[in-house]
């Protein structure tokens, strides 16, 4: 069974679904790829990594061509989701090297 926290949720095709709470994520980005997490941010918490590509912000489909435009795109996305009282769900595709592990009980 694979390990995961509280607020993500695996789905079919190897994605992550994220609920993060209204306020700042503290991801910086290149493109629609996760650059940085910054320390004791929200994005650090729930254990994103560098690497992951945002899938969907609330509902919304991110281009994928991974250039600048897609970044403002994502970032713009983020600050109307994070506006609302309810936060915002991201999805995210995880590269098969930083998936989480499995964990088995002894």
């Amino acid at each position: 069974m694979s390990y995961l926290p509280s607020n993500l949720r695996e789905r079919d095709g190897g994605t992550l679904l994220c609920r993060f709470p209204k306020g700042p994520t503290g991801m910086q980005l290149s493109g629609t790829i996760v650059k940085k997490v910054l320390p004791g941010s929200a994005a650090d918490q729930f254990g994103i990594q560098p690497g992951w590509r945002f899938v969907s912000i609330g509902g919304f489909t991110v281009p994928q061509s991974n250039n600048e435009d897609d970044k403002e795109f994502v970032y713009g996305m983020i600050d109307k989701a994070l506006s609302s009282e309810d936060g915002m769900v991201i999805e995210f595709k995880i590269p098969s090297e930083s998936r989480p592990t499995s964990s088995t009980a002894s």
